[in-house]
């Protein structure tokens, strides 16, 4: 959701360079997150109301997640989950075309020497978020399988025919 909130701002003509840009994607995120959280809240709600399920369904199926995606390879996770990535490629492709544009002018219309630390600062960047990216994974994995450990401890009868 705020990946499309960050391609409108971009293909309306939002200056990505400046301080004000990066307030309103920080308010935008938060906002965004907030209010992702009350509906998820109230949705799960209404679905255990109505639906007469026991809270811990969720807990089952999260054990459930958690064992699929600790049993396959990382390059199957997307389909454990049903997670398309193909739409967030092409959303994430539609907002960097511009954003790639802009900064390239904006490094073309600098010096030399200022060109080269930005160029410098991009990759540094990307160096980063690939850094990130795996040691978030990695996280998930571990975290995955301490729930898994818990879910087997505090729920033996569930286990019996696993594995």
């Amino acid at each position: 959701c705020l990946l499309f909130v960050t391609v409108e701002m971009i293909s309306k003509g939002a200056d990505v360079m400046s301080v004000e840009f990066v307030w309103n994607w920080f308010y935008n995120l938060t906002f965004l997150a907030t209010f992702e959280l009350l509906v998820d809240l109230v949705k799960h709600a209404f679905v255990l109301k109505f639906n007469d399920l026991a809270p811990g369904v969720f807990r089952d199926y999260m054990a459930e997640v958690c064992l699929r995606s600790t049993r396959h390879s990382h390059d199957n996770t997307h389909r454990v989950i049903g997670f398309l990535p193909m739409a967030s490629a092409c959303l994430l492709i539609r907002a960097f075309l511009p954003l790639g544009r802009k900064l390239a002018r904006f490094i073309a219309s600098q010096a030399l020497k200022d060109a080269c630390m930005y160029v410098s600062i991009t990759i540094a960047v990307w160096g980063a978020a690939v850094l990130v990216k795996l040691v978030v994974g990695l996280v998930i994995e571990a975290l995955a399988r301490q729930y898994i450990a818990r879910h087997r401890r505090n729920y033996p009868h569930m286990w019996v025919h696993a594995d």
